[in-house]
C-alpha cells in the first residue's frame, strides 16, 4: 500500500467540518478540516497538503483571490460551490476539479477524490 495522503478541507461551517471530517475518518488519506484563515495560514506556514478541499462561494474574483493563497500548497485542489463556476474548471479558475454543490453527494465526492489523489 502506497504512502497515505493528505487532505485538507477548507470551510468556515463547523457542522460542515465535522461532516467532511466524519466521510474521511474510515478512509484510507489523513484529513484536516479548518476554517479559511486557517487554512491559508497553514499553506503559508509550509503545511503542504496533497489535496486541498474548499468550499468556494462569492464571486469569481474572490474565489480566484482564496485560491492563490492555497496554490501555494502546490497539490491539487478541488473547489466545491453553491453556484456554478463561470469558469467551469478551465482558464482562469485556480482550481482542479470543480463540484458544483456545496454539500455534494457523497459517492461523487469520495470518487472525485480518488480520482485526483492517483
Amino acid at each position: 500500500m502506497g504512502l497515505r495522503k493528505k487532505i485538507l478541507v477548507v470551510e468556515d461551517d463547523q457542522g460542515l467540518r465535522q461532516a467532511f471530517l466524519a466521510l474521511f475518518r474510515r478512509g484510507p488519506h489523513a484529513c484536516a478540516a479548518v476554517p479559511i484563515r486557517e487554512g491559508i495560514a497553514r499553506v503559508r506556514r509550509g503545511e503542504r497538503p496533497d489535496l486541498i478541499i474548499a468550499d468556494l462561494w462569492g464571486n469569481p474574483a474572490g474565489c480566484e483571490r482564496l485560491l492563490s493563497h492555497l496554490r501555494l500548497a502546490g497539490g491539487k485542489i478541488l473547489c466545491l460551490s453553491c453556484r456554478e463556476c463561470p469558469h467551469g474548471g478551465r482558464p482562469p479558475c485556480a482550481g482542479d476539479t470543480i463540484l458544483p454543490d456545496a454539500v455534494p453527494r457523497k459517492d461523487g465526492l469520495l470518487a472525485t477524490v480518488e480520482r485526483l489523489l492517483l
